[in-house]
């Protein structure tokens, strides 16, 4: 029976507490033909010793230390290098089952699959919920993508398993410094490239929102903020903007526009600056509410706006 290496991405920045147990999940996997790369983004803590502790106890596993980038250049960093047959990522804060790996790969080569998609979970605290996904059946990488813009699919690269030659071909990258929903703008940019998605109805993967409250897409700071709004001008860039629903991409810039202000990270005449290229979206989209603080934003009256979030917030 043939046995693909397959190669594991691990992004990691400052996850000493949580590390052991998503490294640990890989190293205790059913399928043991792996190499599970360690991305070191800069860390400040102890999660490079830990790194390379590992892999002085596993030869599968490489370690990379790098200056911190940011999650986009740490995830590229990793696939770099890889040299398995298919790609996974995986977030140092998650963990999977012991047999999520072998799972995937019998689908992936029972089904000639360039991509195989299974469920997950998500963990906050105590609570554990199974998140199904709902991709379009015998669908190929376009179809994947709106699904993905649609919401039937989560835009993660972490519940699925990737051919590697798909990737290499392809020469898709991930957008440097872009570090919110990078995998979703990985995803689009190969999807025209991806011939067959197969999806397994089982979760395998455990993503966790309470293990790093310093996540970008978790907190919003003014970085991400400004992240958020740079996500959907690659959108643009991209080409895949306008296959956003429109109700969608006016609410979607409206809210980011709406946060921004509202929490205090821009004056009106940064958030002007920001926001001009992006008028037409700021001034129509979202709630009603929303479109009068944007409106009263745009015209300078912060204030206003701010009184006016407080009231209906």
């Amino acid at each position: 029976m043939k046995t693909p290496k397959i190669s594991v991405i691990i992004p990691i920045y400052n996850a000493e507490n949580y590390l052991h147990n998503c490294i640990n999940s890989f190293i205790q996997q059913t399928y043991t033909n792996l190499e599970i790369i360690l991305i070191n983004d800069g860390s400040t803590d102890k999660t490079p010793d830990i790194c390379d502790k590992f892999a002085l106890t596993d030869s599968r596993i490489k370690v990379i230390h790098k200056k911190n980038e940011g999650v986009a250049c740490a995830r590229q960093a990793g696939l770099d290098v890889v040299t398995g047959e298919y790609t996974i990522h995986a977030d140092s804060d998650d963990h999977v089952h012991p047999k999520m790996i072998e799972s995937l790969l019998t689908i992936a080569t029972k089904e000639n699959a360039d991509v195989v998609i299974c469920d997950f979970y998500i963990e906050q605290g105590e609570k554990i919920t199974i998140k199904k996904q709902e991709p379009t059946p015998n669908g190929n990488g376009q179809q994947m993508a709106l699904d993905i813009l649609s919401n039937k699919i989560h835009g993660s690269l972490c519940n699925k398993l990737i051919k590697t030659e798909i990737i290499k071909n392809s020469n898709v990258k991930f957008i440097p410094m872009q570090n919110y929903c990078e995998d979703v703008l990985f995803l689009l940019q190969l999807s025209p490239y991806i011939n067959k998605v197969s999806y397994l109805q089982t979760a395998f993967y455990y993503y966790n929102l309470t293990n790093n409250p310093l996540s970008l897409t978790k907190l919003p700071t003014q970085t991400g903020n400004e992240q958020r709004l740079n996500y959907y001008q690659c959108l643009k860039d991209i080409g895949f903007y306008e296959t956003l629903p429109l109700k969608k991409r006016e609410k979607a810039i409206s809210l980011n526009a709406y946060i921004s202000f509202a929490n205090n990270f821009y004056n009106s005449t940064e958030f002007q600056k920001i926001y001009k290229p992006w008028q037409r979206e700021v001034w129509n989209g979202g709630h009603w509410y929303h479109k009068i603080c944007n409106r009263l934003c745009l015209c300078n009256l912060m204030w206003v706006a701010k009184f006016i979030y407080k009231l209906f917030k």
